[in-house]
């Protein structure tokens, strides 16, 4: 039989080698130029009839090649060619015998020549089989009828394990078929093979072997029926793999009496499931709700949405006023995926901030956006002075809607704080967000983040005096008038609503401190000077002795 052999590279990392038994057998892996081929199989010395050739030039690098005159058995495996097991090369050999092994590998060569293997993440799932059968004129899985006793799950795509999976989540399908002899393995999606799905091509990854399937960051065509069998062998293992469905609603919606009203509900996650739409004309959230059709009558159309999601558009063409304000339409899809909207009746609106209209307020004046009829009020980046009390209401009637918008606070202090001890101890504790709300010392004198905190007049006495800060913040100056050595330790400002409490670290110095290195430097010089009088005293000595016995020798001359 002529060989039939596949080199396929898998991100750069993983490459494939089929080969027929009996066909000559050539494994090539890719060197750095400074690196030395040391051959490895499966982690051991590779079988004693498998040469290594010349290395050779390849593109950047080097290639060194392992050569058999007869693949066998016992030549696959995965191969490396260094330490560092940059490239690692997969040895696959396919039955010898039989005419059905012969065309098992035809058609993985011929999947090998018009498509490259690629290499791209997930979750483990629930597992089911269905059986696909190899055409050995073309290059695709199609059904097959079971040859012999197949598992339940195995008589069609209506049988397989429905698998939920969110859009841009991470899939993972893993294969259980027995593989002995390291067969390559057959991925298909809706009955075609995985490498001729064009919109998967690049993303996907398949590894130990190929018998697991990564898929990153699914998008919604990326869902269908999956199935996964061994070259030559008729069982296959499927799962139907679902988008979870996620809806989407604008949460309010204006519509004038007597005009049409459209409400669409975005469905994302394929196939689309049916939608529902439900009624009710209560204010609370878990009001009664009612078949939109049986609450509203014929004037209620509900029709297929974008992409064809039966359901997803609701339809009134002449919207009436409801005798309650506010109209909630929820749809359903299952029981963990549902949206809701409000549709308001609109009119001539008024919004105030404060009491005053919000037109006469000067410091917002051209900074806000009046939409859908004036009943949508937007303001972008907020500052400080833009929070208070907001109300609406429409032209002619009492009944109003009110706010209190409120500036989330954010405290802020010095992560480091230094004081003489007997000096004055001043800490601020900046805050943003207006109205100010009430801040709170705390003390700890522990160095653990964590550590117990104490209330600061609790744990200093009536030296600690808490008082307004800028802008008249209440509590955010904390004041200590002589500041002692056992005030050092951790101080924590907070304020109700803030997302987190700001903390300084203390430090108190010896009122001393300053001295020491003068005293120190005093020191060093009064024992300088001392070493150098005992070295002159020592040094003159000698000199005189040797002037005494010059004289006498001058005399006895």
């Amino acid at each position: 039989m002529a060989p039939c052999a596949e080199n396929e590279a898998a991100a750069g990392e993983e490459s494939r080698v089929t080969v027929t038994a009996g066909a000559p057998l050539t494994v090539e892996c890719r060197l750095r130029p400074e690196q030395r081929a040391e051959w490895r199989r499966d982690g051991a010395t590779p079988p004693p009839d498998l040469r290594a050739a010349p290395e050779a030039a390849a593109g950047s690098g080097l290639a060194a090649r392992l050569q058999a005159p007869a693949a066998r058995d016992h030549h696959a495996g995965l191969y490396t060619c260094s330490r560092e097991r940059d490239h690692r090369v997969r040895v696959v050999v396919l039955p010898g015998t039989g005419p059905g092994a012969g065309r098992a590998c035809f058609w993985l060569l011929a999947v090998t020549l018009r498509h490259s293997a690629v290499t791209p993440s997930a979750r483990p799932l629930s597992e089911s089989a269905a059986p696909v059968s190899v055409s050995p004129s073309a290059s695709e899985a199609v059904p097959a009828a079971p040859a012999g006793p197949v598992s339940p799950a195995a008589a069609g795509a209506s049988d397989l394990a429905e698998l939920l999976y969110d859009v841009r989540g991470n899939l993972s399908l893993h294969c259980s078929l027995p593989n002995e002899n390291s067969l390559a393995y057959v991925w298909t999606k809706n009955g075609t093979a995985l490498e001729q799905v064009w919109e998967m091509t690049g993303r996907y990854v398949l590894e130990k072997g190929g018998a697991e399937l990564r898929l990153a960051r699914a998008l919604e065509d990326d869902f269908g029926n999956y199935t996964c069998g061994v070259a030559g062998r008729s069982e296959t293992q499927g799962w139907a793999v679902r988008g979870r469905p996620h809806l989407k609603v604008p949460a309010n919606t204006n519509v004038v009496e007597g005009q049409r009203l459209k409400l669409v509900c975005k469905v994302i996650g394929k196939p689309y499931r049916p939608v529902s739409w439900w009624y009710s004309n209560s204010s609370d959230d878990e009001g009664n709700f009612t078949e939109v059709t049986a609450a509203l009558g014929a004037r209620a159309v509900v029709g297929s949405g974008e992409g064809g999601a039966p359901g997803a558009v609701l339809t009134v063409e002449a919207a009436a006023r409801s005798p309650h304000r506010y109209l909630f339409l929820i749809t359903v899809i299952s029981e963990d995926a549902a949206a809701a909207a409000i549709a308001t009746p609109s009119n001539n609106l008024m919004t105030t901030k404060n009491g005053t209209a919000l037109e006469q307020v000067w410091e917002m004046t051209g900074r806000y956006v009046l939409e859908k009829g004036g009943a949508e009020l937007r303001l972008a980046r907020a500052l400080e002075d833009d929070f208070g009390n907001y109300t609406c209401g429409v032209a002619g009637r009492s009944e109003t809607q009110g706010w209190a918008v409120r500036g989330r606070p954010h405290l802020k202090v010095p992560a480091n704080t230094n004081v003489v001890e007997g000096q004055r101890l001043k800490l601020v504790c900046k805050v943003i967000g207006k109205p100010y709300r009430p801040v709170s010392w705390w003390y700890s004198n522990s160095s653990d983040d964590e550590g117990n905190f104490t209330e600061v007049t609790a744990a200093l006495g009536a030296r600690a005096v808490v008082g307004s800060g800028e802008g008249g913040a209440p509590g955010a100056v904390l004041t200590v008038e002589a500041a002692a050595r056992s005030d050092a330790g951790r101080y924590r400002c907070s304020a109700p609503d803030a997302t987190l409490p700001a903390t300084t670290t203390l430090r108190v110095k010896d009122m001393y401190a300053a001295l020491w290195p003068f005293l120190g430097i005093c020191a060093e010089v009064f024992v300088l000077c001392a070493i150098i009088l005992v070295y002159e005293k020592r040094r003159t000595k000698p000199e005189l002795d040797d002037s005494d016995t010059d004289n006498h020798d001058q005399k006895k001359s």
